[in-house]
Parts: C-alpha cells; structure tokens; sequence
C-alpha cells in the first residue's frame, strides 16, 4: 500500500462526534494510515513545521479531514497549510516538493445540504472547495476530489432514530473515504 496521511484538521477534536467516527472507521479498515491531529499536537498553533514537512514529502496520498466551519476549514488547518506549504517547499522558487503527490478534501457540514445551495448561504459547497483545489494546483499536488457530507451535527437530536440517521451518513462517509482512499493505493 502507498503511504497515506490524513492530517485531522479539527479544531477541537475531543468535542468531534462525527469526524472522530469516520477517523475511527478508517483506523479500523486501513491500518497503515497515520493519522495525525493537529489540535491535539500543536494547541498553541506552534506547528512544527519541519516535522510535518518530513510527514508530507513520506506520503504518496495526504487527506485533508475537517469539518466545515463559517464556510471553510477551521483556523488549525489553515494554519497548517500556511506554514507547512511554504514557498521554497510547496510552491515558488525551489518549491517543488509535494508536486506529484495525491490529494483527498474530506469534510462533514453540520447543517442540511439545503444550507449550502445557492440562495442560501450564497455559494454552494463545491465553490466553498476552491481554496484547496487551488493550493493543490499551486502546488502540482493532484486534486483527485471531495468526500462530504452534510447534516452531520449531533447536538440537538431527539431521537433514536435521529442519532442512527447521522451515525448512518457518517458510516457511508467513512466508506466512501476508504474505497477512494484503496482506489488510488491500488491504481484503480
């Protein structure tokens, strides 16, 4: 199996039910994918930068996992990005390091997919995806696409039947997840 890296972009990672299922899922069906948790690692946003380069330039597939918060990822992965995709690395003069590298965007929403349509939140969840579609261009990292799902908040069910219906969706996440992740480590 090719090297994989998903790198959890939570921003508070002990309070996740659904990224921390679909992680788990994944944990449990690849075993030899590392998982590394930004908000566990670097708490004061002092990411070290060198190791988590290292982490990269050792990956053939790196998966973003995060849940979308005020329409984009949340501040730790940004953070990340910013630091560790650095000019004379990822991008720029000398920075050539991730071109050839394989990309998966992974993230729940906690609203309906109704909130992210046109005319409601303004712009649909596939323009709200450009930001990491464009690093990978800048970057010659190969886009291979998106895994989301919408309606993933726990907070305020009231019913059996409610709490199945999100644990459901992130299951059927977590498989999508692991099915592209094992079509690009087995060249289909």
């Amino acid at each position: 199996m090719k090297k994989v890296i998903i790198i959890n972009g939570h921003g508070a990672p002990m309070m996740s039910m659904d990224n921390k299922r679909i992680l788990e899922d994944v944990k449990a069906q690849l075993q030899d994918v590392e998982i590394v948790t930004l908000a566990e690692l670097y708490p004061d946003f002092k990411i070290d930068v060198e190791k988590e380069q290292t982490r990269l330039l050792a990956a053939d597939l790196i998966v973003f996992e995060y849940p979308i918060w005020w329409y984009s990822a949340p501040s730790i992965l940004k953070k990340y990005v910013e630091d560790v995709f650095a000019m004379g690395f990822a991008f720029g003069p000398g920075g050539d390091k991730l071109k050839g590298k394989k990309f998966i965007d992974s993230f729940t929403c906690g609203a309906p997919e109704k909130n992210y349509l046109p005319g409601a939140s303004g712009e649909d969840i596939e323009k709200m995806a450009l930001p990491m579609k464009a690093t990978c261009w800048l970057c010659g990292i190969e886009y291979l696409g998106q895994v989301g799902t919408y309606g993933s908040m726990y907070y305020g069910l009231d019913t059996q039947e409610e709490l199945d219906a999100v644990n459901a969706k992130m299951d059927d996440h977590a498989a999508k997840l692991i099915n592209l992740i094992k079509s690009v480590c087995h060249g289909n």
